[in-house]
């Protein structure tokens, strides 16, 4: 047991009596041995997708609804900004919902608003939409207000969605 820990501080202290100008790399990489450690997401464009679901109400009924959601943001200090589109089912109203638009948020919470557009059985109805998030990493909750201008239709979505980088810039 002696000689193992006579090893043991013997390869420490080697360790320690190696002169720090021994170590090679680029200019970044000694900025980088100032900071001790990185925690947290870095800056910079990402590019996520997912799939989205929740329940719907409203004046045109109820019911359950399945997507998917591509989006596209900057991450700089806690605020995020960027652009999204979204589609939906709407099994309640046996009707296709696809939203698209800004986002804007800082840590957890986010808005975004835009275009709405839903296709049933009459065709397209348009009407602007906002939305409500709150999001911890790839997991977010949701509540969504539509108006659709040519049925006169207030429509609104309770959801969850899951989104996983497709790519991220360094």
């Amino acid at each position: 047991m002696k000689s193992v820990l006579t090893l043991f501080c013997a390869l420490g202290a080697l360790a320690l009596a190696s002169p720090a100008s021994a170590q090679t790399g680029s200019k970044q990489d000694a900025s980088k041995q100032d900071a001790p450690f990185d925690f947290g997401p870095k800056p910079g464009w990402q590019v996520l997708f997912g799939p989205t679901g929740g329940g719907s109400f409203g004046s045109p009924g109820g019911g359950g609804f399945a997507g998917a959601e591509l989006s596209v943001s900057r991450l700089d200090a806690g605020w995020w900004q960027g652009a999204y589109v979204d589609g939906v089912y709407d099994f309640g109203q046996s009707a296709a919902l696809v939203t698209a638009g800004p986002q804007l948020g800082y840590t957890l919470l986010g808005v975004d608003g835009g275009v709405a557009a839903r296709f049933g059985d009459d065709g397209p109805d348009w009407g602007p939409q906002a939305r409500l998030m709150f999001s911890a990493g790839f997991f977010s909750l949701y509540g969504r207000y539509a108006y659709l201008l040519d049925s006169d239709e207030h429509v609104g979505q309770a959801g969850v969605m899951f989104k996983l980088p497709l790519w991220a810039d360094d």
